[in-house]
C-alpha cells in the first residue's frame, strides 16, 4: 500500500471515528495560545508556497572569423535555447519551499513552528483540499500554501472538523 494509500486510510478511521460520536483529546503545545485556544495535534510537516521563480537566464556570444568561432556561435545558439527555455519553466508559478518544522492543528489556527512561526487562523483560509499527501489552503491576502504532512489526510479531517465542524468524506 502507497504511502498516500495510507494516509487516505488513516483520514477514513478519523472519519468513522468523529461520525460514531468520538472527540479528539485535547494536548499541550510548546508555545502560548489565545484564550479558550486547544490543541489537538503535532505533525512533522514542510511548508510550501505557491511562487514565480526569477526566470534569469545568460545569454552567451561568441564573435570571430572561421570555422572554429562558427562552430561555437553554433554551440551557443543551442546553449542560449535550452538555457532560455529552463528558465521561462523556472518563471512558472509553483509550489515552492518555505519553510519547515511541527505543524499544530488548535481550535482556532493551523501553527508551524519552523526557521519563524507561521500561523494560518482558519477565519484566514477562504478554501482548503487535500491531495496527494498534502493539504492546499487557499487564503486571504496570500497566495496557496501546501502543507505536505503525514498523515495529510488525517490532518485535513481533524482540520475540518476542529476549524468548521465537518465531517468529510475522504
Amino acid at each position: 500500500m502507497s504511502r498516500t494509500a495510507d494516509s487516505r486510510a488513516v483520514g477514513q478511521e478519523l472519519v468513522a471515528s468523529l461520525r460514531s460520536g468520538w472527540r479528539p483529546t485535547p494536548m499541550q503545545p510548546p508555545f502560548h495560545m489565545e484564550p479558550g485556544e486547544v490543541c489537538y495535534s503535532a505533525h512533522d510537516t514542510q511548508v510550501f508556497q505557491l511562487l514565480e521563480g526569477e526566470g534569469a537566464w545568460v545569454k552567451k556570444r561568441t564573435y570571430g572569423i572561421g570555422l572554429v568561432p562558427f562552430a561555437m556561435m553554433a554551440g551557443n545558439m543551442v546553449g542560449n535555447s535550452v538555457r532560455k527555455r529552463a528558465a521561462a519553466r523556472d518563471a512558472q508559478a509553483a509550489f515552492r519551499p518555505i519553510d519547515g518544522g511541527k505543524l499544530f492543528v488548535t481550535s482556532q489556527r493551523l501553527a508551524v513552528q519552523g526557521h519563524q512561526w507561521i500561523d494560518l487562523w482558519y477565519s484566514n483560509i477562504r478554501n482548503s483540499y487535500c491531495d496527494e499527501g498534502a493539504i492546499t489552503l487557499e487564503l486571504s491576502g496570500s497566495s496557496p500554501i501546501q502543507l505536505r504532512t503525514w498523515p495529510a489526510c488525517w490532518v485535513f479531517a481533524m482540520l475540518r472538523y476542529v476549524a468548521w465542524g465537518e465531517v468529510v468524506s475522504l
